[in-house]
This record gives C-alpha cells, sequence and structure tokens, in this order.
C-alpha cells in the first residue's frame, strides 16, 4: 500500500538535501528515521515495499525506451 501525503515546500526541500547527502531516496530516509520507532518485520516489509516500487518503475522505463531512467530506478535499489 502506497499514500500521498502534501508537505511544506520547505520540509520537502529539507528532505531532499538530506537525503543527498546521505546517497538515499527521500523515501528510504523516512523509513530508516521512522524504523528505528518499529520492528525488524515491518522495517523490512516497507524495504520489500519500495524495492518492488523501484521495479515496477524501471519495467515501465524499460518498456518506454528510456533506459537511463530504467537504470536509475534499479540503481536505487541499492540504496
Amino acid at each position: 500500500m502506497s499514500i500521498s501525503i502534501k508537505l511544506p515546500r520547505a520540509l520537502v526541500e529539507r528532505l531532499r538535501r538530506v537525503s543527498e547527502a546521505h546517497g538515499v531516496s527521500i523515501v528510504e530516509l523516512i523509513i530508516d528515521k521512522l524504523s528505528e520507532e518499529v520492528d525488524p518485520e515491518s522495517r523490512a516489509e516497507a524495504y520489500w515495499e519500495m524495492a518492488e516500487e523501484y521495479l515496477r518503475e524501471a519495467g515501465e522505463e524499460l518498456y518506454r525506451g528510456d533506459l537511463k531512467q530504467a537504470s536509475e530506478k534499479i540503481w536505487g535499489l541499492r540504496h
């Protein structure tokens, strides 16, 4: 399951800077921070869902013929 959350622009920009500094996506940054509060099974589930989403997006990019974007999605699985 995924949801959309509206955040103030300044907060999104801060999250973007911090995530880039750590070499992770904003979603990964949030999961890492929140996972300190949850059990290992919930954390593993969150990472699994994120990986599935990256794979789905990479497949869509490959279908469209955008190899650069597809490879970036796959690269996201490594971080």
